[in-house]
């Protein structure tokens, strides 16, 4: 998939290695279910990772419709782009986060796992990703109904967060050194503000804006999310079960990465802002996406160079 798409786009190979990858999230998910089955007692992280993987599954169906309506052509550009909605929405506010929440339960001492404010956070978080798909059809101008699910259910997850402040601080706390728990904040700062920039796209307001400057915005969203949120949370998880190694070098690669996040973030969202207001574009918009870019691919190769260069050692050792 990595390879064929960006050669051939929705081609043979590319749709055969997507369908491949379809049908083993299908049969990991069978997996997991027959798994979980022999547990005694399947606890509440348990529970969250299986509706993370519903909603995996869920997120599939996105793609399947869109062979079809590739064939009918005229008239079903709206269906096409909600069913790349349906698929970015279900695999990121679906699988993604539900699958960190599962795992932030799931390192939790169940004093914590099991309080009210554990139950409300759970329940809201699985409960409000249906309804929050409305929140990426409201392009469309749909009925006030679509509006009024929308801003409740984005509400709800914004609240989620909020009522687990104490619980995801005490997951920040806990992390075994100040390096882990550095990166645990600032994933966690990222999921706060993911989260408070949808409950305001029900905003109409807002809607607008970010229909209007989509191509600027929605990627700082999925940057935010793909880049800020996941990818630092499984970097923190890495280096805590020792599957990457945090010598200095390593680190400096993630700080690296990090500040060419923020860099990326401002000047997308900068964009898009100031194109909305004046009608114009950031001058050094261009070369700044650039070498914000070369930053985080520097950070990044620095990272994994270390990674590489430590098993290395250790083979020669071995040897």
């Amino acid at each position: 998939m990595l390879i064929s798409f960006p050669i051939e786009g929705y081609g043979p190979i590319s749709i055969s290695f997507s369908t491949l990858f379809v049908f083993a999230t299908y049969w990991f998910t069978y997996l997991f279910f027959r798994l979980r089955e022999s547990a005694i007692r399947p606890g509440i992280a348990e529970r969250a990772a299986g509706w993370s993987l519903i909603f995996l599954v869920i997120s599939s169906f996105g793609p399947w419709t869109l062979g079809p309506l590739m064939v009918w052509g005229d008239g079903t550009e709206v269906l096409y782009n909600l069913s790349v909605y349906f698929y970015l929405h279900f695999a990121y506010n679906g699988f993604f986060q539900i699958a960190v929440l599962a795992i932030i339960l799931s390192v939790l001492p169940e004093s914590l796992q099991f309080t009210i404010k554990g139950k409300w956070f759970t329940w809201l978080m699985i409960g409000s990703v249906i309804p929050s798909y409305a929140l990426s059809a409201l392009w469309t101008n749909p009925s006030s109904a679509i509006w009024l699910i929308g801003a409740i259910s984005g509400i709800a997850q914004l609240m989620a967060l909020i009522i687990a402040t104490p619980i995801i601080r005490s997951f920040m706390k806990s992390r075994k050194d100040l390096w882990t728990r550095i990166l645990a904040m600032i994933a966690m700062i990222c999921w706060y503000i993911k989260n408070l920039l949808q409950a305001l796209s029900a905003i109409p307001a807002l809607q607008e804006f970010t229909y209007n400057t989509r191509v600027y915005t929605v990627i700082g969203f999925i940057h935010l999310v793909m880049l800020g949120f996941l990818s630092l949370f499984i970097i923190l998880l890495g280096t805590e079960n020792r599957l990457y190694h945090q010598k200095l070098i390593g680190k400096v690669g993630v700080g690296l990465m990090i500040i060419g996040l923020v860099f990326s973030e401002g000047l997308l969202f900068g964009n898009g802002l100031l194109l909305e207001i004046k009608g114009e574009f950031l001058t050094f918009y261009p070369k700044g996406m650039l070498y914000a870019s070369i930053i985080m691919t520097a950070g990044i190769a620095i990272f994994w160079l270390n990674q590489f260069s430590r098993k290395n050692k250790k083979v020669g050792q071995l040897s």
